[in-house]
């Protein structure tokens, strides 16, 4: 006997009635932001050490400022890298490496005894840290979603703001009570006690939970919503895509 077709609303019914647990998507959201928030926060700490790194390290403002142009540099060409990286190893396992890398970068930026030693240990651990981890939690919450995926994408690296805005104040904060040396230290533990404990929330696909997009049952897709998309050499080709990415340069 033919099964009887049943909808993408009546399954959403049936679930509202059996309960109203919250969507685990959302939960990959709030990880994605506590990863961007202990990422680019502490990153963008490091305009409260420059004036302790140029009288320790007897450095011109612009010799000290390249440290930050280099791990900026970093941690946004190595999206190119992460993303299919994410796709192989899964976003938790990334994100939980770029925290781990940043977290340890910072901690010895702050045993640094040259400015060399601060380059290597804050341009690299930034730059790879975040590198490593920002994409893919972003392109973990676009696959738990398609209705709110905006909404969803727009929470998500809405950490970045809130990290940048949270974060200064603090190491001024602490550079003026423990000293630069041990701010950086604090720093760099908190932003991996953060970082690494929010990307346990991220769950690389809803398929491997059973789940399509939006919290559909994993035998329903949402209506008007296409599985097949175009390639990657198609799309990075596009003057769309070309366009945006000059802008964004």
């Amino acid at each position: 006997m033919r099964k009887p077709y049943t909808s993408a609303r009546q399954h959403s019914n049936t679930a509202k009635k059996q309960g109203r647990s919250i969507f685990r998507g959302w939960y990959v959201v709030l990880g994605a932001f506590f990863v961007t928030f202990a990422g680019f926060g502490s990153a963008y700490t490091f305009s409260a050490f420059v004036e302790s790194l140029e009288t320790t390290f007897h450095a011109s403002r612009g010799s000290v400022s390249l440290v930050f142009s280099f791990a900026g540099f970093l941690y946004f060409a190595l999206g190119i890298i992460s993303g299919p990286l994410a796709d192989r190893w899964g976003s938790r396992q990334m994100a939980i490496l770029g925290m781990v890398i940043t977290g340890v970068g910072l901690v010895l930026a702050g045993l640094a005894t040259t400015l060399t030693q601060v380059y290597l240990a804050y341009g690299l651990g930034i730059g790879f840290g975040v590198g490593l981890s920002y994409v893919p939690v972003v392109g973990a919450v676009q696959r738990w979603f398609v209705k709110k995926r905006g909404f969803a994408s727009g929470l998500a690296v809405s950490g970045i703001g809130v990290g940048t805005l949270v974060m200064p104040p603090l190491a001024s904060h602490l550079i003026g009570t423990i000293g630069w040396r041990e701010a950086y230290i604090s720093i760099g533990v908190l932003s991996a006690v953060i970082g690494i404990g929010a990307a346990l929330l991220v769950a690389n696909d809803p398929h491997e939970h059973g789940l399509n997009s939006d919290g559909l049952p994993g035998d329903v897709q949402a209506p008007g919503v296409r599985s097949s998309g175009v390639s990657i050499s198609a799309a990075v080709t596009s003057m769309r895509f070309v366009g945006l990415y000059l802008a964004c340069l």
